[in-house]
C-alpha cells in the first residue's frame, strides 16, 4: 500500500496514512459496512469501530489509527477489508 505505515510506542497501535491526501471519504457510507453494536463513533471527521480485539479510527483524509495490532501487515490487511476503495491506489 501507498503511503505512510506507522508503529505507535507502547499503544499497540498502526497509523495508516494514505499517499493521496485529496482522499475524502464518505464515513456515514463506509459506517454502513459495519454492524451498529460495532460502531462506537460516527461524523463528519470520523468513524470508530471496533473489530474482534481492535479498536479502528478512521478519518475522511482515509488516516487510521488501529488500536490492538502490532503488526503493520496485519493493520494494513484490516484497513483494506474495509476501505476496499483504497486498494486501487495501493496496487492491490
Amino acid at each position: 500500500m501507498k503511503g505512510r505505515i506507522t508503529s505507535l510506542c507502547g499503544d499497540d497501535s498502526v497509523q495508516i496514512k494514505p499517499e493521496d491526501e485529496s482522499l475524502s471519504l464518505n464515513l456515514k457510507e463506509l459506517a454502513a459496512r459495519f454492524s451498529r453494536k460495532n460502531i462506537l463513533r460516527c461524523n463528519d471527521y470520523l468513524l470508530q469501530v471496533r473489530i474482534d480485539k481492535c479498536e479502528m479510527s478512521v478519518f475522511s483524509n482515509g488516516r487510521a489509527i488501529i488500536k490492538g495490532l502490532s503488526d503493520s501487515d496485519e493493520a494494513i490487511a484490516l484497513y483494506l477489508k474495509y476501505i476496499p476503495e483504497l486498494k486501487k491506489e495501493s496496487g492491490a
